[in-house]
């Protein structure tokens, strides 16, 4: 029976994180770019909206990165296929895949997404879960 490292299962969670985060960072520049080609009433407030947000989320990608690299860890490769998101980790030496279905990560990233547009939501859940 294989057996991993007890911290293992805490990168895991960090490198699923980093994905969630990865992937959110993507959809909001593609969306500020959406945005800023709309007629939209409120563009530059939007636009500020995201650039805030955005600006959270790589601090926070910054300290995902720095507690997988605490652990051992880091992710090597992504690859995005039609249903599922496949990422090649390394964890102590070995490389490990990681699989993601793609519905679960829009739904994840959406979360994420409302806890830093309404962080009274976010407190002590996200803040936790990002330090450990």
């Amino acid at each position: 029976m294989l057996m991993y490292p007890k911290e293992y299962q805490e990168f895991a969670n960090l490198v699923k994180k980093h994905v969630v985060y990865h992937i959110l960072l993507k959809v909001l520049q593609y969306d500020r770019k959406i945005g800023e080609q709309s007629s939209l009433k409120l563009a530059r407030a939007y636009s500020e909206l995201f650039n805030q947000i955005q600006w959270m989320i790589e601090k926070d990608l910054v300290e995902i990165k720095r507690q997988m690299k605490r652990l051992g860890g880091m992710i090597i490769k992504e690859e995005q296929q039609p249903t599922v998101r496949i990422v090649e980790a390394k964890f102590r030496g070995f490389i490990y895949t990681h699989r993601f279905m793609n519905y679960l990560l829009q739904a994840e990233s959406e979360q994420v997404f409302k806890s830093y547009v309404f962080p009274q939501e976010r407190k002590g859940k996200l803040t936790s879960s990002v330090n450990g």
